[in-house]
This record gives C-alpha cells, structure tokens and sequence, in this order.
C-alpha cells in the first residue's frame, strides 16, 4: 500500500537493506503536485530506495551526517529562493558527497547560482523545471546508477608531476591526467607500476594558475590509494583519502582557477562526446546526466 503521498509503508524485515532517498520539502507530509511526481518517479524507477522526507534545513544537514542516502532531491519550497537552495546544496555536499536533483520554479537563476558555487560537481547533479513531466524525470533516474554515478566534476588537465610512492618510499615523476573532489587519474611511465590499493602523494603545483595557499605555499600535497589500473598498468585511477578541510578549500580555489582561465580545455569526455538533446542543459554547460 502507498498513501495519498507516495510514502511506502517500511517493512522491518527489508529495512536494513533499503537504499535511502533524502527528500527536502516545506512540509514532511504536503507536497505540490511536481514533488509528488517527482516521488512517483523514484518509486517507479528506483525500487529499492526509500525516500525519507524532511522539511527542517538544521535537520537535513545533520541527518547526512548520520545516515547514508543514494540521492538527494530539493523542491523549490523548500527554502523558496534558487541562490539558497543551492548555497544550502554545498553545505550538504560538503557533508556526503552524493547527487543532488533540484526542482526548479526558476531555471535561469538556479543555473547562475550553481555556476557561480557548484561548478566542481556538475557530472553529478541535475534538475527538473517546474511543471515536472513524469516521463522526463524517469528517463533521468534510469540512467542515474547511483552507486557508479561520478560523484564530482571531473578536470582534464595532463600536467607533469611529482608523486611519492609510500610502497617504494620514493619520489617518482609521473602526469595528473585529471582531478575531481573525489579522486585523480596518474599516467606513469613504462619503469613504474602499482598495485590496487597502493598508496601514494600527489604534489600538485598549484602556482601553475597563480596561487598560493598561506599553509602549504605552491604546492598542494593530497594523498590517494590506487582503485583501478589500465591494462597495459600506465594509467591508474586513484581516490583521494584522508583529505582536511582546509586542503579541500585550497583543491576547490585550484579548481576555480583552473574553471576561470580556460574552461573550454577542461570539459570532461563525456561533455565533449553529447550529442544534442543527451541531457536536460543543452545551453548550459554546468548541469548535466552521465
């Protein structure tokens, strides 16, 4: 049985192997007619999530904190206003780092504000305009795979240099191939090679694009553990670990940077291969489906 919401009923016995939706509305219980599509989509296409509503902005950000959620999704009533929707978005994203799916009374003005704040998570969010068309939100969620879904905006950059090996305790010279909030891909040479869940350090050269961080000075040192490896072992994809707040400042001003002198060079694969009509911003560049 569903209520007149769209709430399914937990069932004991199941609840500990649901996936969880966070849903942001005014009310837990009163949804405009675009939420309660918005619901019906979810609960036709992602079956085995669960949406749990809440309507306190204190409330949502410290139940991310708590609990671990597949999704989140921002009506417009919720705080009323685009530019704090999205303000409220980066808090939330700075607590779990998962897609976040508006709905929107004012595309243009959501599009501004996430440009101007959330340009580093593009690859994974999204938006509906008010009204919400069923089928068009399904189509979304069916090619969200939520647990494969790129968490974070990734930068195309194939710069030189510098990585320690904790394996080998040694300095070894490779190329950043790209760098999101989540991870980095290295190209190494034919004389090294790792293993998965090797551990290294990156020295990232931020005074490439001008700054200069009063605690770590021209270079930004993050350490990554090896999660994947190219066949032929030169190119490995590694997660970024044990990143500080403060050096996750620094990576976001590096990003903005790296946005503001040629953001046309650091478009990622899958934004250089869309074709037309592939996602829901064909005139805008921040927002878009995998």
């Amino acid at each position: 049985m569903i209520d007149s919401n769209f709430n399914k009923p937990r069932d004991p016995k199941t609840s500990e192997k649901k996936k969880f939706i966070l849903f942001l509305n005014h009310s837990k219980t009163d949804f405009s007619r675009d939420a309660v599509t918005v619901r019906q989509a979810i609960y036709s296409v992602l079956v085995d999530h669960s949406i749990i509503p809440l309507s306190d902005p204190d409330e949502g950000l410290k139940i991310l904190l708590l609990k671990d959620f597949e999704l989140i999704v921002i009506d417009h009533s919720f705080l009323h206003n685009e530019t704090l929707t999205v303000e409220y978005a980066l808090e939330a994203k700075k607590r779990r780092k998962r897609p976040i799916f508006f709905i929107t009374l004012n595309e243009q003005k959501l599009i501004t504000a996430y440009r101007k704040l959330m340009f580093m998570y593009e690859e994974a969010d999204n938006y509906f305009t008010c009204p919400v068309n069923f089928l068009e939100v399904s189509k979304t969620l069916r090619r969200v795979d939520v647990s494969e879904n790129r968490r974070a905006k990734r930068f195309i950059l194939n710069k030189p240099l510098q990585i320690y090996s904790l394996e080998l305790d040694t300095m070894i010279n490779a190329h950043l191939t790209d760098i999101s909030l989540v991870g980095f891909g290295l190209k190494l040479d034919a004389s090294h090679s790792f293993k998965r869940n090797d551990q290294l350090q990156i020295h990232i050269p931020i005074s490439w694009y001008g700054l200069f961080h009063r605690d770590f000075g021209e270079i930004l040192k993050l350490s990554g553990r090896v999660r994947r490896i190219s066949i032929d072992g030169n190119k490995v994809g590694c997660s970024l670990e044990f990143i500080t707040e403060t050096k996750q400042e620094c990576l976001i001003d590096f990003f903005k940077a790296l946005n503001d002198l040629d953001p046309s060079a650091l478009q990622t694969p899958a934004s250089k291969s869309a074709q037309p009509g592939t996602n829901l911003l064909q005139s805008h560049s921040l927002l878009f489906e995998k």
